[in-house]
């Protein structure tokens, strides 16, 4: 729950310590910098996007993980550390040493919430990616250890398909799209796979410009469920499926809530799961993140009780809610729902 995540991190500045990680004397706060480093040792680099004076979840993943010593004999000797902060306070922010390119390289790599860690290559191919990871630094070592496996394989298959894509002719190009298609498909939300492969499955737009394949519907799909959602596609996803019968409409809807990025757009996407939560949501674990997110958000930012109370029993009819989220749902209902009345004698 990557949206509201962020706005519960902002929410801890108070109950816990201002840490640098950037002023740790084995972190690279120069990303470029770090890329030349990892060059010359034959290491990758492990790269946290971090808000470390504001972000609670930054905070407590680097009291809880970076600061033992288990964490950086291990990370030391696989990786070069790199830490690209986002502060708040200007005297932390004087001490970044390129905040424009920092800028840069989180659009680049779609880093949308913090702490955001990155496992990339020296030539910048992301191969992990993950964040706050409760149970210390043992846990999160082995984390580390099986992206550092797992994900290089899962590369070095989608970068197959990549090279056979750009090979394929036109009597084979729509069959190759399709076996993309199916890899795609077939991997984990957060796979690094993903990444390499959606520009051809964007390629499916133009293959099947009218979907008498099906091939526009199933690259829409894919598309808005890896977050790809520009104006555009989510233009012409609203049109296929108005009413939300392939499920199509809910991708569109959840796209707006996870594009979150100020304030003002909190109304626009409550309003839009309203709408949408009239037609019916399918998937029902997009609904509980939806709702979840509407309901704080009604909650912290809108001054909306009602709605906040009405998201809040929605999401937690739902199975499966993480517990962070249902202690805030929890908290929001017992400050917001009147308390009943004892029974008079």
């Amino acid at each position: 729950m990557q949206i509201l995540n962020t706005f519960l991190a902002a929410g801890m500045i108070a109950l816990v310590p201002t840490v640098t990680v950037a002023a740790e004397a084995d972190w690279i706060a120069d990303y470029d910098e770090a890329v030349k480093v990892a060059k010359a040792e034959g290491k990758d680099l492990l790269v946290d996007f971090t808000g470390s004076d504001w972000c609670g979840w930054c905070i407590k993943l680097h009291d809880e993980v970076f600061s033992f010593e288990e964490f950086e004999t291990y990370a030391t000797e696989h990786f070069v550390l790199v830490a690209l902060d986002f502060p708040k306070a200007q005297e932390i922010k004087d001490l970044v040493p390129n905040p424009e390119r920092n800028k840069e390289l989180g659009e680049i790599f779609g880093v949308s919430g913090y702490p955001t860690i990155l496992l990339v290559t020296p030539d910048g191919d992301v191969f992990g990616r993950t964040g706050y990871q409760a149970g210390g630094p043992a846990k999160y070592v082995e984390h580390l250890s099986e992206m550092l496996t797992s994900g290089k394989v899962e590369l070095a298959a989608s970068n197959a398909l990549v090279t056979e894509w750009a090979a394929a002719t036109d009597e084979n190009r729509t069959a190759t799209w399709m076996r993309v298609m199916d890899t795609f498909e077939g991997l984990s939300a957060d796979s690094v796979g993903s990444a390499p492969l959606l520009p051809i499955i964007r390629e499916g737009l133009t293959l099947d410009p009218e979907n008498k394949a099906g091939m526009k519907l199933r690259a829409i799909k894919a598309l808005l469920g890896a977050g790809q959602g520009d104006k555009e596609l989510l233009s012409t996803a609203k049109e296929m499926d108005p009413k939300n019968e392939s499920g199509l409409y809910e991708l569109v809807v959840k796209a707006q809530c996870d594009n979150v990025r100020a304030i003002t757009d909190l109304a626009d996407a409550v309003a839009a799961v309203l709408k949408l939560d009239e037609m019916g949501i399918k998937d029902q674990v997009a609904a509980s993140e939806m709702y979840s997110n509407c309901a704080f958000w009604s909650w912290k930012f809108l001054d909306n009780s009602e709605d906040a109370i009405m998201f809040a029993k929605k999401a937690k009819a739902i199975e499966g809610v993480d517990q962070p989220t249902l202690d805030m749902l929890n908290d929001l209902l017992g400050e917001l729902e009147p308390a009943e009345e004892e029974p008079t004698e």
